[in-house]
Parts: structure tokens; sequence; C-alpha cells
């Protein structure tokens, strides 16, 4: 079952001194929702807590109508720290999370899961991936690993007491700025359209969630990846002229080839949200610097 309800009011952001945590919260407190964050580093605005600590969780969740969980390791964490850590943090963790919520009663969940666990882009030259909500993991390390064992462990235990939605979220960290507008036409996204959709998807948590990608909107179409192989920067000047005009400006040079491209349409429409920020965001603030 699913369907859109109210805003929740009192919500808890896990991992809420993190970059995508901190800007939910943010956003959760501007729609009018109380909002208490946690984290297990230190943090202005944020309560100390570890989301292995069962009875911490149960004390923090009490009252609370929705949990948005996006407390884990991640992909810089590959190889520096152990695999058993990541599957304590990122499997057992979530286990915590949803006991604790269990316990007290909490109906509603919102996960922060990766698009990278659906796999990496095309060898140079080939045509680009074209990565839906249809598409299967591939899992590469044990991030991907433990984020698939968090979402099943989440589908399972939804039902008449538990709903959920689930977020694979593109790629929101910052990074050189040619590189990171041009990840907005293909497979990025601005930490505050991914907080929008994380309180979007709030309003429709299912019984049986499907994960669903969150990423910018793309100018590209399927029929595209052959030309995005091999002539990205054409197709480009094709589909965003502004924007290959102002990447010429700024002296920033268009790819040859662009990877991949997640087709982000089917939350965007079940969850009625739309990105905002996407590449020329980014080259506007550069244009006006």
């Amino acid at each position: 079952m699913s369907g859109m309800t109210r805003q929740p009011q009192r919500i808890i952001v896990t991992g809420g001194s993190g970059r995508l945590g901190k800007t939910i919260a943010t956003a959760a407190r501007r729609a009018g929702a109380h909002v208490v964050s946690c984290d297990r580093v230190p943090a202005p605005h944020a309560v100390t807590a570890d989301i292995r600590d069962l009875q911490r969780l149960a004390s923090l969740f009490d009252g609370a109508d929705c949990v948005i969980h996006c407390a884990g390791l991640h992909a810089p964490h590959v190889g520096v720290r152990p695999d058993a850590e990541f599957r304590d943090i990122n499997v057992e963790g979530t286990a915590t999370v949803l006991r604790a919520m269990r316990q007290v009663g909490v109906p509603s969940l919102v996960f922060t899961s990766t698009t990278a666990l659906l796999g990496g882009g095309a060898r140079a030259g080939e045509p680009a991936r074209w990565i839906d909500d249809v598409t299967q993991p591939r899992p590469r390390s044990i991030y991907h690993e433990t984020k698939i064992a968090a979402e099943q462990l989440i589908r399972s235990a939804c039902g008449a007491s538990l709903s959920a939605s689930i977020l694979r979220v593109g790629r929101c960290f910052e990074e050189p700025r040619d590189i990171m507008a041009i990840h907005r036409l293909s497979r990025g996204i601005d930490p505050r359209d991914a907080a929008m959709a994380h309180l979007r998807a709030a309003r429709f948590v299912a019984q049986e969630p499907e994960p669903l990608i969150v990423s910018c909107s793309t100018p590209f179409h399927h029929a595209d990846c052959a030309a995005l192989g091999c002539e990205a920067d054409k197709l480009v000047r094709n589909r965003c002229p502004t924007l290959a005009r102002n990447f010429d400006a700024l002296a920033w040079r268009l790819p040859v080839t662009i990877d991949r491209v997640y087709d982000s349409r089917l939350a965007q429409g079940r969850w009625d949200w739309r990105p905002r920020f996407g590449a020329q965001s980014i080259v506007a603030r550069w244009l006006r610097a």
C-alpha cells in the first residue's frame, strides 16, 4: 500500500552532521517540522548518538513520526575502514534503527541509499549506460554490498506497522566545478534537491517500497547512449547551447565521453518532485563570481 500522507512533523535525521544530513534537516525545519539530528560525530545542532546503540536511539525516536536514515560509512571509507566495520555500521546499524523504531512505534522511514550500487559507466568509446529503476545492482565494493543489504533489511521489515521510501541518491559531493556541472547533466544532484526528494518521499512511504533513483533531470534520452560514448561534447552543444557557451566563457572543456546516465523520472513522477539546481546553476554562480 502507498499514497500521499501529510508531511511528517516530528523527524529524526541520522547522520545529521554530514553534508546531506545537514541539508535535509535544514530543509525540514524550513518546512515547519520539529527536527532532531543525531550523529556519532559531535556537531552543532546534532545530538551525539551511535546508530548501533538501541536504547539511545529508542529514547531519541520516541514521539517521532518519521526517521530519515542517512548515517553510515560511504565510498571514501572503502580501503580505509575494515569491511567488518562497514557491515557493523551500514547493516547492523540499520537493523538497530529498525528495532528502535519498532520499539517506540515510529511508523515511517526514509532511507538514503546510493546509485553507485548499480555499477560503473561504460568503457571509453562504448555507448553510455542508461541506468534506471529496473537496472540490476552491480556491487563493486563493500560499500555497495552493505547498502544493498540495508535496503533488503528495510524492505523485509515493512508491513502494517512500518512504511518506507528508499532513495538511491546520485553523486552529490563536492568536486571540481566543471566536472560537477557535467555530472549534473547525467548522474549528479545538488544536495538541496536531494534533501527535497527525501521530504517528498516521506509523504509517499509504502509498505512495499521500491528503491528509486534520485538524480538530476537529464537532457539526454536512451537513444543518445551511442553518441554520449564518443561525441558527448557535440550533443551537449546541441541540447544545451547556453551551457556550452558558458563553458567556453569559463575556458572549461566539454567531455567527449559521458559514460552513464541516471534516469530519475520515476521518482520525480511518483513523489511529485523536481530537481531545481542543475548544471546551469553551477556555471551561473561562477560567471557571477
